[in-house]
């Protein structure tokens, strides 16, 4: 088990180096073991310290991360993006079962945090890359392509960053009636991963 207050890296533990290992074959595999394994920690804090709270037949274990990286792979295969099948693996798994909508949302916004800390909105590592400066040496119809391939990847940002703006709406507002919620979760789920580019 990583002790949070004995190491504060737990890029340097046996955990990461397991869950790294199993995403190694999708884009920014180890930034996102990173944030699974951080966001596990959290969560495991937050029940330690009844910020969260599960049923009693719910436990935050090792066996949570195998069914979160199943369903990351799952959702790749519906062509949704690695780094939106994460996020939204993370919800589903570490979510489902939470007693109220109030924890619900610090598990959000806790999960904001920890995308902004590790920088994962970084173009380097969520985004797929391409340069938007055309090589005038190559045929005419390869320079379109790669116009029309840079014009997909700014369309991509914006899904994305669409998701994570109805994300912090869940999270930070407090007057939404849960159908709001409801309605904004499945507009999520059955709309936008499904948009994002394959």
């Amino acid at each position: 088990d990583f002790d949070t207050k004995t190491n504060n890296d737990p890029t340097t533990s046996d955990l990461y180096e397991l869950l790294s290992t199993k995403l190694t074959t999708i884009p920014a595999g180890k930034q996102l073991a990173h944030l699974i394994m951080l966001t596990h920690l959290n969560v495991k804090q937050d029940v330690k310290y009844s910020v969260l709270t599960y049923p009693s037949d719910f436990s935050v274990t090792y066996r949570l991360l195998e069914q979160c990286i199943h369903t990351i792979f799952y959702l790749i295969s519906r062509k949704v993006k690695p780094v939106d099948a994460c996020y939204w693996s993370l919800i589903r798994c570490y979510c489902s079962s939470l007693q109220n909508h109030e924890q619900y949302k610090s598990f959000i916004a806790k999960l904001q945090q920890t995308i902004d800390k590790l920088n994962l909105r970084s173009s380097s590592t969520v985004y797929s890359t391409a340069s938007d400066e055309l090589d005038r040496k190559q045929a005419l119809w390869i320079q379109e392509s790669q116009r029309i391939r840079s014009k997909f990847i700014s369309f991509e940002r914006y899904l994305v960053e669409l998701i994570f703006n109805v994300l912090k709406i869940l999270a930070y507002n407090n007057k939404l009636p849960k159908l709001t919620c409801a309605l904004f979760t499945l507009f999520i789920d059955n709309i936008l991963l499904l948009m994002s580019p394959s």
